[in-house]
């Protein structure tokens, strides 16, 4: 049995070329109508900007919207999460910033997002990309309470799937290169994102970036707690190229992840 899924990232939607993004993604729909794709996932930077919630609706609805009608599957099967051009950069308090960049432990991490206060203020830039999820979705796509992940499920051939979806972008910047080796994730916060994953037949997880692009006393405990409760597991980031493996007699076929350049090409050539 055989599953597949497209991963598409970095869509970078601009309302000022408008027409060439839709150009764009009408060529690659006419390609995806002669695939068989039973999951969609997007890791993020579905704009280059966001300056308001209507050039994340554009984004949404030129891209995903089209993509999953041509497909003909539904957005329980689209796994979605926001990367660093997703949210305003600009809105977050100078002191909130600070102050996240000094905690050095998973212990001070976890204790800082159990304050309500602390973590409200620390999301609010991801106010509008929230906004346009329950939009599109209703609740079930929004980020959780404390802003760092979301989830989902479906089934496929039989097979029941987890989806998760995780805010690695919380702590990011607009400059990605910077960024490596510096982002967090409270691992409280993952616990509860995947407590129940046992459940499911496979379970994929996404994230605009890799485990590694973390800092070095996060990014061992998440690769730990992702093996210990989401096994079998397939991590994706927008910065993964192909990955095949047999999961449970399952081929798990994943496509490579398109760039808006790699999308002006057939994607037979990335196949």
């Amino acid at each position: 049995m055989r599953i597949n899924i497209l991963h598409l990232s970095d869509f970078h939607y601009k309302e000022d070329h408008d027409t060439d993004f839709r150009d764009a993604v009408a060529g690659l729909c006419d390609t995806l109508a002669a695939l068989s794709v039973d999951i969609v996932v997007f890791s993020g930077d579905l704009v280059n900007a966001v300056r308001s919630e209507s050039s994340l609706k554009e984004a949404y609805s030129v891209l995903l919207n089209n993509i999953l009608d041509t497909l003909r599957i539904g957005k329980d099967r689209l796994l979605i999460v926001p990367g660093n051009h997703d949210f305003e950069t600009k809105r977050e308090l100078d002191i909130v910033t600070e102050k996240l960049q000094k905690i050095d432990s998973v212990k001070a991490l976890d204790d800082y997002c159990s304050d309500e206060r602390q973590m409200a203020l620390s999301v609010e830039k991801f106010e509008k990309y929230n906004q346009v999820m329950v939009e599109f979705f209703g609740k079930d796509k929004v980020l959780s309470k404390d802003g760092l992940y979301s989830t989902g499920e479906c089934e496929v051939n039989g097979k029941r799937v987890k989806l998760i979806g995780l805010n690695s972008a919380w702590r990011s910047t607009l400059d990605s290169k910077a960024d490596r080796g510096k982002l967090l994730f409270p691992i409280s916060i993952l616990n509860d994102a995947v407590h129940d994953t046992d459940e499911y037949d496979l379970v994929l997880c996404a994230m605009h970036h890799q485990p590694q692009d973390f800092k070095e006393f996060i990014s061992s405990d998440f690769e730990d707690t992702i093996a210990r409760h989401c096994l079998p597991a397939i991590i994706i980031s927008s910065k993964w190229k192909r990955l095949m493996m047999n999961i449970l007699d399952t081929s798990i076929v994943l496509l490579l992840p398109l760039s808006i350049d790699m999308i002006k090409s057939p994607i037979t050539e990335y196949v």
